[in-house]
C-alpha cells in the first residue's frame, strides 16, 4: 500500500496522463471503452506491483453510473472523471 501522499499523488498524475484513466468511459465522452472485468484485471496487477488499489473504486463507480445513471448524470460523471481522475459521486 502506498502511504506516502506525494507518491500517491504521483500515481494519480501518472494515471491521468495515460489512456488507463479513460478506460471504461465511452468514446463519446473522450474515453476508451473497456469492460469492467478487463479494468479490474489490469488494476489488480497494478495493485500487486504496489500501485494504488483504490483505482478499483473509480472503475466500479464508472460502470455503475453507465448502468444506472440518467443521461445527464452519465455526462457529468464522465466529464469530471476525465478532468480530475475521480468519480463525481460515491457509492455507499
Amino acid at each position: 500500500m502506498i502511504k506516502n501522499t506525494s507518491i500517491r499523488l504521483n500515481w494519480i498524475r501518472l494515471w491521468l496522463t495515460t489512456v488507463f484513466l479513460c478506460w471504461g468511459i465511452p468514446e463519446e465522452y473522450g474515453g476508451t471503452p473497456a469492460d469492467i472485468l478487463t479494468q479490474i484485471l489490469v488494476i489488480e496487477e497494478i495493485a500487486k506491483a504496489g500501485g494504488p488499489f483504490y483505482l478499483f473504486t473509480t472503475a466500479i463507480q464508472i460502470d455503475d453510473m453507465l448502468t444506472f445513471g440518467n443521461e445527464e448524470q452519465v455526462r457529468l460523471t464522465m466529464e469530471h472523471t476525465i478532468k480530475t481522475g475521480d468519480a463525481a459521486f460515491c457509492l455507499g
